[in-house]
């Protein structure tokens, strides 16, 4: 049987001892509250304080899928190439749940200022 360890910290670890000597590391993120708050950016984007023409809140990315995506390339988390892991997240159209901007403007909505 497996010894588990619960190591805890954002991203909930948990670590798998095999009785074979073999060592697992479990993950676990709960994203919902990530999921509603993109959500409710993407529909509020056009209000007030969102265009003030500075910068731009453009997605809220749960660590465990950037941890999963640095993984799958071979590039360490917050290194200068873990930069263009997340620009490929964000340009995937898998994690556009995550997005909390709009890739293309609406063309109904006429924004004050705009043109």
């Amino acid at each position: 049987m497996a010894e588990r360890e619960y190591l805890g910290g954002v991203t909930n670890t948990t670590l798998h001892i095999e009785t074979d000597g073999t060592m697992h590391v479990e993950e676990k993120q709960d994203v919902e509250g990530i999921l509603h708050y993109a959500h409710a950016a993407r529909e509020h984007r056009y209000s007030a304080d969102a265009c003030d023409g500075m910068l731009r809140h453009e997605a809220e990315v749960p660590f465990t899928v950037f941890q999963a995506e640095c993984q799958k390339r071979g590039v360490v988390p917050f290194s200068e190439e873990s930069n263009l892991v997340m620009e490929s997240i964000l340009a995937n159209p898998n994690y556009s749940r995550f997005l909390t901007a709009a890739k293309t403007r609406d063309p109904r909505i006429i924004m004050k200022g705009s043109r």
